[in-house]
């Protein structure tokens, strides 16, 4: 896709579609719409936060962790990236116990501990910081799958 047929009010559309591609699981799609998007906004954070989802999506959590922390640095009151980066860090433990028996899971529980404060500490961040509904939903859904999995585990989330 060739930026040179694009113009600056083409940009949102753009994040959108490579949000839809992700979902849709086009991964060279969504990869494609969001350069495009970042060659005509490089500033904006968007396009960011589009690769983070992509990355996030495909389980890549260091990537998209870092990606996130980025944008973070650029805008740290960004209560998306903070959402989708503190999900990142919650990620960490439901791959761990993604199709493990609970006896293997409580073995090796330890090493996602920071990463599940990291998460929620984040994403309870973001929900008192904006208004905004995807980041309240995600966010929420995030927490409630946190509990989830920690019920399961017996091990309480910390407030």
């Amino acid at each position: 896709m060739s930026s040179s047929h694009l113009h600056k009010e083409d940009f949102g559309l753009l994040i959108e579609a490579g949000f839809i591609a992700v979902k849709q699981g086009s991964r060279s799609a969504a990869k494609k719409l969001f350069e495009a998007a970042y060659h005509l906004e490089p500033s904006k954070s968007a396009s960011k936060l589009g690769f983070g989802y992509l990355a996030l999506n495909e389980l890549q959590l260091p990537i998209s962790q870092k990606i996130f922390e980025t944008v973070l640095k650029e805008e740290p009151k960004n209560s998306l990236a903070k959402v989708l980066l503190g999900f990142a860090f919650l990620m960490e433990r439901f791959q761990l116990v993604a199709g493990k028996k609970k006896d293997a899971i409580l073995n090796s529980i330890d090493s996602t501990s920071e990463s599940v404060k990291k998460g929620e500490l984040l994403i309870k961040e973001a929900l008192q910081e904006s208004l905004d509904s995807s980041v309240q939903n995600l966010g929420l859904s995030a927490l409630e799958l946190a509990a989830k999995v920690n019920a399961y585990l017996d091990v309480p989330l910390k407030k």
